[in-house]
């Protein structure tokens, strides 16, 4: 993201209104994503470009701020998002919002599920959400019919597939080579193994990928040190959903910028592991 000063005319100006001066904030494909005060920056590290357009430039500037705002709230309210309910169950968020959009109405009626009370009506709940982590996190709590998940952990690949073929979905496991793929075949040595027995072959990404919706597994990092795993949600238009902080974001900067308001020294490595889902 880049940020661009504007003046109001090409004249000098006092030093202490510089603070006050409109920012106009653009991602890569140039598109307006804010307009705030250069104060709002002081903290972050972003590169800073001074302009000094005419006073009949800043007027077109702003027709066209507006136009790309009310694009850019079209697009975002156009799409589901919801925040996670448990500390991991950012698989099964996921998963949820992206059966959502992809017209998922109904989920199976199992014994011991809140499915059993909405009748399987799949719906952007924390009910909803709490019986797909039954199943993507692959624990005991699922098998005892309890209802505590506090303590359930990761929703790995082959129980995000279970998940995916109970709400009537297709899916593929991918994985890019990278250190951290590397690394999480390492210490998860049974998942590829696990994903085989229940029919899934792990491969490699292709292009068709990338209009599909995937489930992205993400390091993250914390002053640069990877600590932990989570799943974000991006659609084939390249936006994300990231369940952490129940928020759409329209790029990969956007998307960690969002992280850092719980966390600000938070950040996102891609693992180069995903769920392609389809319908």
């Amino acid at each position: 993201m880049r940020l661009k000063f504007i003046r109001r005319d090409r004249g000098s100006f006092s030093g202490g209104l510089l603070p006050f001066l409109p920012v106009c904030c653009r991602d890569r494909d140039e598109r307006v994503l804010a307009v705030r005060t250069i104060r709002d920056y002081v903290k972050p590290r972003m590169r800073c470009y001074v302009i000094n357009p005419s006073a009949h430039d800043i007027s077109k500037w702003t027709i066209s701020y507006r136009v790309e705002c009310q694009q850019r709230s079209a697009q975002l309210i156009a799409h589901q998002e919801k925040k996670q309910l448990y500390a991991n169950s950012c698989g099964a968020c996921a998963l949820l919002v992206a059966a959502k959009e992809l017209g998922i109405e109904h989920m199976p009626v199992l014994t011991g599920l809140y499915s059993e009370l909405t009748g399987g009506r799949l719906a952007l709940t924390n009910e909803c959400e709490s019986d797909l982590y039954k199943i993507t996190s692959n624990s005991t709590s699922y098998r005892d019919s309890c209802s505590n998940l506090a303590d359930a952990g990761y929703s790995m690949p082959q129980g995000i597939v279970v998940a995916c073929r109970l709400l009537g979905m297709g899916c593929d496991v991918t994985e890019e080579k990278n250190l951290f793929s590397k690394a999480l075949s390492w210490l998860y040595p049974e998942v590829k193994a696990q994903c085989q027995a229940i029919g899934v072959q792990v491969r490699e990404g292709i292009r068709e990928d990338f209009d599909k919706y995937r489930l992205k597994a993400m390091a993250v990092s914390f002053i640069g040190m990877p600590v932990g795993l989570h799943w974000v949600l991006q659609r084939p238009d390249g936006s994300f959903m990231d369940p952490g902080v129940g928020k759409n974001s329209l790029s990969f900067d956007e998307l960690v910028q969002n992280s850092r308001s719980d966390f600000r020294f938070a950040g996102y490595y891609d693992t180069g592991i995903s769920i392609v889902l389809s319908a």
